[in-house]
């Protein structure tokens, strides 16, 4: 776990996140980690014919939700740079 750190970029941030669930989950960090791990080998495997591809209108739609995220951080007072730093601002 990540101590005594004043920024994280977004990367530390979400595998901060992710030990922090685990640490608490009831189950167990053991249980968890091997749940993950068997999801990922179950996505791995299935192969690119099967995996929906995207549509135009799809494709702007989710653009479009990125958008709206990046203006509703803009809104609370931050941004997030290309790589993965937040930058905090006061209005």
């Amino acid at each position: 776990m990540i101590k005594n750190k004043k920024f994280l970029n977004i990367d530390e941030f979400y595998k901060a996140a992710i030990d922090c669930a685990m640490d608490v989950d009831p189950r167990g960090r053991k249980i968890v980690e091997k749940e993950l791990k068997d999801i990922k080998k179950d996505y791995d495997s299935i192969t690119d014919k099967k995996k929906k591809k995207l549509t135009d209108m799809e494709k702007l739609q989710y653009e479009n939700m990125k958008l709206r995220i990046e203006n509703e951080r803009l809104k609370k007072g931050y941004l997030v740079k290309g790589d993965g730093s937040v930058v905090v601002f006061k209005k």
